[in-house]
Order: C-alpha cells, then structure tokens, then sequence
C-alpha cells in the first residue's frame, strides 16, 4: 500500500487531518485583512501572488466552540470552483503519512451536521482523529469570494 500525506492541524486544543493533495501552501495569518460582505464563514482575505484570496474560518464552519484563541495559520486550498481559498485554523502541526488501512469509515448512524465533512477517522494514542474534507467544507456554503465584494 502506498502511504498518503495529511496536513495535521489545531482546533480548539483538538488534533484534526486533511488530505495534503488539497494543500496549496500553509501562510502566517497576520496576512487575514479586512473583511467585506456578508457571509459568518469568511473571516477577512490575503493576498498571495496578486490575487485576493478569501479566507475562510474552519471553526465556524464545523460548528466547533470553544475558548476565542488568536488563529496562527491559514491553510490554503485549491478548491475547485471557488478556485484558491484560505481556511484559518489555530496550528498547523506538521505532516502525518497514512495508509488505506489505517483510516476507518464513520458509519453514517453517527454522521451530524458538524461531522458531515469528515472523510474518515484515524485511531491514535487512543484518541479518535477525524479528517476533514476541506473542498467539502465550501460546498453547500455560500460562496466564499461573494464576501470579498465591496457593498457600496
């Protein structure tokens, strides 16, 4: 079996993963600007080689509460129709490598609005990982470059 790459990352002191394919590049989030539009998802826009990209809060979207921490990173994806788009989470912590074998499906009895994201789950430690879909994440959502628009 060959070995796939997982970004590992921090929400709220829990440890989560996301395919690495989907990774673009992991950047500081003192870049998070200025905020325009409606949408509670996005949180403010960097700017990367020119272009303007949205960034999107992941706490928001999974739903996941929790004591305010000032986010460090942003991990930006390549997300098809909304093209590249930013996801502030607390920590990037490194890479993982997995195999097929170690990845359980969640049966769907226990999928929720919160983990309906989730592509699967990794036992570590004793500690269930749960690996999100980032492309998932924006589908279903409003669209996340809507927010950059400028009222006038």
């Amino acid at each position: 079996m060959i070995a796939k790459e997982y970004i590992v990352f921090e929400l709220a002191a829990s440890a989560y993963y996301a395919d690495a394919k989907d990774v673009y590049e992991i950047v500081s989030a003192d870049l998070v600007g200025e905020k325009y539009g409606v949408s509670d998802d996005v949180v403010g826009a960097i700017v990367r080689s020119g272009s303007i990209l949205p960034v999107v809060s992941l706490r928001n979207c999974l739903n996941i509460e929790g004591e305010s921490v000032t986010a460090k990173q942003v991990i930006v994806i390549e997300a098809g129709e909304f093209g590249k788009v930013g996801f502030l989470v607390d920590d990037v912590k490194g890479v993982a490598k997995l195999e097929d074998n170690e990845i359980a499906e969640i049966p769907d009895v226990v999928i929720t609005n919160e983990v309906k994201y989730v592509s699967g789950v990794v036992r570590e430690d004793g500690k269930a990982i749960l690996i999100i879909d980032l492309p998932a994440v924006l589908k279903g959502r409003a669209n996340p470059a809507d927010a950059l628009v400028k009222e006038e």
